[in-house]
């Protein structure tokens, strides 16, 4: 029993790093307490947008970031910015129970697709689920609630399937990259969507790397 370890919800059960409390202290003591830009300070979208093209090689600009109360906020404001009433999202079972009420909040309809035996992506249950209402698939990696690190492979193949069936129908699906756990990641390396397909949105946090879950900071890039 001393080797199973419950993720589902990821609360945090040691103190948040020393030098981050210090850090918030500062701030709340320089009286900072006014409104902001909607879509979050200036200089902390920078910051984001440099950690992000660092860690995936990719081209992430301040002006398309986007600051939320955690990554479950960024998934919402990614949902309503995407899908209408009556379109679908896939999503790859067993997956996060909050995932099919994120996606009911906005008329969506939740798709359910089992993953492999060994907790992979199972490209042609993929294929079987998409619909002409298909509108993006939430990718978790490290995947929620079973601990599994896709491979670069079984993203990449996900990625081939839908840009197979965007040249075939014409249809836009996005792929939603949830990943509040990806710096958890200590025996393997984090798979790369952004090198595997042209439509991701990521949505993450500093919750579970940073102990941080109840101050809620989390983004969109």
């Amino acid at each position: 029993d001393d080797q199973v370890f419950d993720f589902s919800i990821g609360n945090p059960v040691v103190e948040p790093p020393v030098a981050f409390k210090r850090a918030l202290i500062e701030e709340a003591a320089q009286g900072n307490h006014g409104y902001i830009q909607n879509q979050g300070l200036p200089a902390a979208r920078e910051k984001v947008a440099q950690f992000l093209g660092s860690r995936f090689e990719a081209e992430f600009s301040a002006e398309r970031i986007v600051m939320t109360v955690g990554a479950g906020g960024a998934l919402n404001v990614a949902l309503k910015s995407i899908v209408n009433p009556g379109e679908e999202v896939i999503i790859l079972a067993p997956y996060f129970a909050e995932y099919k009420l994120y996606i009911e909040n906005y008329g969506g309809k939740a798709v359910s697709c089992p993953l492999t035996s060994r907790f992979e992506i199972d490209i042609e249950a993929v294929r079987q689920s998409v619909t002409s209402n298909t509108k993006g698939l939430i990718l978790n990696t490290p995947h929620n609630p079973t601990g599994t690190v896709l491979s670069q492979k079984n993203i990449d193949d996900l990625g081939a399937l839908l840009k197979e069936i965007e040249e075939k129908s014409g249809q836009t699906i996005y792929v939603l990259f949830d990943e509040p756990y990806s710096q958890l990641i200590y025996d393997e390396e984090l798979a790369n969507p952004f090198q595997s397909y042209h439509r991701v949105i990521l949505a993450s946090s500093f919750s579970k790397d940073l102990g941080i879950a109840g101050e809620r900071l989390g983004y969109i890039g």
